[in-house]
């Protein structure tokens, strides 16, 4: 389906297509619903919301400035050559908008979800302010044929993995409509934050304070990690278990016999339920003493951050504690990862 719509340059020699990566985070999406499936109900309609997020994250990258992008990383023959770079992921939401979202919508039973739609427009971006100050704003080209044939791709998923929810592609054809008609007012709705972060989007967040803001920030992680884990070729990354008996094994394979023990002040860090302050000298053990008091938090959190003020030492705790917990059962992924920020 679709094998001329690219969604990756590489690998060179058979880069991948729209449906093929679509398919990768579908599948890395299943497996995180499945690990966290105790946040909601199996019926909770963020379910379905999520998946959709899913199915349309991309949808922007049908439009042939998007592959015009491609053939040029590829050094293919450009065939639309007067046409800009467009952010994809804008027009990913836009159809969105006008299907699930904007007043014009012809499905007004479908109830905006204003997270869903921002999580899609800032999955390669944060959400702030200049959210959408960038130049990329212009004329674009999208085969109305490619459109319906990745909708009938997008139907399947839904009829498959969400029977119950198949009519919420009903109407579809109205939304391609205003989506294709709104070509000319587009570089402006999109310069205009007015037009996205609408009366009824900033009441919505008043009204909803917190939790608002924590259904935006769930949807974009579920899509963030499926993107990420399938672009990169990856499996979906197990969650950091340890407790206090692993890091005593890894220390004394590290040092050797002459470790006996854990010094008292990490001990009373490991005992301690609430937060610690720990003021000791360097080499004393702080570190050790802060992994200990994490891993009586198993249930609590899944990650640690460890904060530190220069690279250098960043570097050099990354390095320690990747031979602390090494890769993962996989064989793959790496428990520990180091980010300069």
């Amino acid at each position: 389906m679709l094998p001329h719509i690219l969604a990756k340059s590489k690998p060179e020699n058979n880069p991948e297509t729209l449906v093929e990566h679509t398919d990768k985070l579908i599948s890395c999406w299943l497996l995180l619903r499945d690990r966290y499936q105790d946040l909601y109900e199996n019926n909770d309609p963020f379910w379905f919301d999520s998946f959709i997020t899913i199915l349309f994250h991309d949808f922007g990258k049908l439009s042939q400035n998007f592959q015009e992008s491609i053939r040029k990383t590829l050094k293919r023959k450009p065939q639309f050559p007067h046409l800009k770079p467009v952010r994809h992921e804008f027009l990913s939401g836009t159809l969105l908008l006008y299907h699930a979202v904007d007043d014009r919508r012809i499905r007004q039973d479908i109830k905006p979800n204003y997270a869903q739609f921002f999580a899609i427009i800032t999955h390669h971006k944060d959400f702030k302010n200049t959210l959408f100050e960038d130049n990329q704003y212009c004329e674009w080209e999208l085969r109305e044929t490619d459109f319906y044939e990745f909708m009938k791709f997008v139907a399947l998923n839904i009829k498959v993995y969400f029977p119950e929810n198949i009519l919420f592609m009903n109407g579809i054809e109205d939304s391609w409509q205003l989506f294709a008609e709104d070509k000319t007012s587009l570089k402006d709705h999109f310069k205009s934050k007015n037009y996205f972060v609408r009366k009824e989007t900033t009441s919505y967040s008043k009204q909803n304070g917190l939790a608002h803001r924590k259904s935006y920030l769930i949807h974009k992680a579920f899509l963030v990690i499926s993107d990420w884990t399938a672009s990169g070729h990856r499996t979906l990354e197990e969650p950091l278990k340890y407790t206090s008996e692993h890091l005593f094994n890894k220390l004394r394979l590290k040092i050797g016999e002459r470790f006996r023990d854990f010094r008292e002040f990490q001990l009373k860090s490991f005992k301690v339920q609430g937060s610690v302050i720990a003021i000791a000298p360097t080499g004393s053990g702080k570190t050790e003493a802060a992994l200990l008091w994490a891993s009586k938090r198993e249930l609590d959190f899944q990650r640690i951050v460890y904060l530190l003020p220069t690279r250098i030492t960043a570097n050099a705790i990354y390095k320690r504690l990747n031979s602390y917990f090494g890769k993962s059962p996989n064989g793959v992924d790496d428990f520990t990862a180091v980010v300069h920020s």
